[in-house]
């Protein structure tokens, strides 16, 4: 509980309350692959968060959120293959569609889909200012994980566009998301997936 925020995740996946062998034991069999996941030093997990920076980061909250998203992450699948261009096709295809003022997350989650980027959401949690989330799935799909954090479709499209972004130019090629160790800082990073 040091480290995971364990009435959110109860809550948030409505696991049922009881002795704490079978929180323990409901933990294991539902979420150690993506604990293990946050918890390991593992490229795989390396990925881009589109943040507010002023707002305050409750730590153990945001281990929590990435916790149910690489769980969320591992519920959803793609049977399509991503190629090298297509988060930018994607990237186009949403914002044809968001500038004719006809979009919606269906649209959104079926135009990523078609090119092998996999989407999901997860609730927003207490001092976690997360909008999106991108990275690798364990299937090797890019992966856009959205909050919903405000009721706003026009913020929604410009967040998927980031992360569309940082999937463009940030997937490197094997495990790791992020080029590490190539002279960009993370603001440097952000600014580009920005553009």
């Amino acid at each position: 509980s040091a480290v995971i925020n364990l009435s959110a995740l109860v809550k948030e996946k409505q696991i049922p309350s009881g002795s704490p062998r079978n929180l323990l034991d409901t933990f294991v069999t539902k979420f150690a692959p993506a604990y293990n996941c946050i918890s390991s030093i593992d490229n795989r997990l390396c990925g881009c968060f589109k943040k507010s920076e002023k707002a305050q980061t409750d730590e153990r909250n945001l281990r929590t959120w990435l916790l149910l998203a690489m769980y969320n992450i591992s519920q959803v699948s793609c049977d399509n293959k991503y190629e090298d261009d297509f988060a930018e096709l994607a990237a186009s295809e949403i914002a044809a569609k968001a500038n004719q003022g006809r979009i919606s997350v269906e649209d959104i989650k079926e135009i990523l889909n078609k090119y092998g980027i996999q989407y999901c959401h997860v609730n927003k949690l207490d001092k976690v200012p997360v909008d999106a989330f991108s990275t690798l799935s364990e299937s090797g799909h890019p992966t856009i994980v959205v909050t919903y954090r405000y009721n706003d479709m026009d913020k929604l499209v410009f967040d998927v566009l980031h992360e569309l972004g940082h999937i463009s130019l940030h997937l490197s090629t094997g495990n790791s998301f992020i080029k590490i160790g190539d002279g960009t800082s993370f603001e440097d990073i952000e600014v580009e997936a920005d553009s």
